[in-house]
């Protein structure tokens, strides 16, 4: 969809629709974009006002509408959007939902500000990279962004932090910590271990844990490090900012390189606003 279109599509969207919001209907198993009612029900409410912009720490930002806690199946709803997208179900209100998110942040922050901009592997997800299509749609003639695609590493390299682990579970004798961690090491070389559709209690619990989840593309490796070495705005970008699991290890592998750089987050939903600064 070209740019003005997309813009033409929002405008007259807030013009005509005073209530909305987006619920799991259990029943039928799908999502209901209502325009005609808000509800407790409601898991995101899509006026621009839910829009939320939160400062996590120090240079580091989130953007994106918030999930009302209260909510019934969010997960569901999640879920369900992706999968939607994954098998090309995607419907005209799954692109405003999208288009509407995009077009207020540039809007807001200016896409053309930002020197980069870098997301986490996008080969099965279809959700990111529909946002990624939004906002180059919403870039005007001239303009161009820069992407750096953030691979994951294969489960034998993601590294656990035993020191870490062990300094933040004094209670358990140096026998019952060596036993846990040992678990996890064997556990982690699965190759679903790390699937957030199939986490188990031990690996959510543990996550804070673990290192050296993504890289950079081996063939753009060398270029992504050099510029991020040298830039001042960067934004990440993912579908999803729930536990902060991804975002904390992207964020890491930034301030690795640069640590006083501005990064703003721009994820479509969000259920975390905490502070961030024990990760990063």
């Amino acid at each position: 969809m070209e740019n003005k279109k997309i813009i033409e599509n929002i405008i007259l969207h807030k013009k005509e629709k005073t209530y909305e919001g987006i619920y799991y209907d259990n029943m039928i198993k799908d999502l209901v974009f209502d325009y005609n009612s808000d509800n407790d029900d409601d898991i995101i409410y899509l006026n621009n006002a839910s829009l939320t912009d939160t400062k996590l720490d120090n240079n580091l930002y989130s953007y994106g509408y918030v999930m009302n806690k209260n909510a019934p199946y969010r997960s569901n709803f999640m879920n369900l959007l992706k999968t939607k997208f994954n098998n090309n179900q995607v419907t005209e209100d799954m692109l405003l939902f999208i288009n509407s998110a995009t077009y207020w942040f540039d809007r807001d922050h200016k896409l053309n500000s930002f020197d980069l901009i870098v997301y986490p592997d996008s080969r099965n997800n279809k959700l990111v990279r529909e946002i990624i299509s939004s906002f180059n749609a919403l870039l005007r003639s001239g303009e161009a962004l820069t992407y750096y695609e953030i691979m994951k590493n294969l489960p034998e390299d993601v590294i656990f932090d035993e020191q870490l682990f062990k300094s933040n579970n004094m209670d358990l004798s140096a026998t019952e910590q060596q036993a846990y961690i040992d678990s996890i090491i064997q556990n982690k070389n699965n190759l679903e271990y790390f699937s957030i559709r199939k986490a188990s209690k031990q690996q959510v619990e543990n996550r804070e844990y673990f290192r050296n989840f993504f890289n950079f593309n081996n063939a753009e490796a060398e270029e992504a490090i050099y510029k991020l070495q040298n830039t001042n705005w960067i934004l990440v970008v993912d579908d999803t900012f729930t536990t902060g699991s991804t975002i904390r290890e992207i964020i890491r592998n930034i301030r690795e390189i640069n640590d006083i750089c501005q990064i703003y987050i721009f994820t479509l939903v969000k259920g975390y606003d905490g502070n961030l600064d024990r990760y990063v």
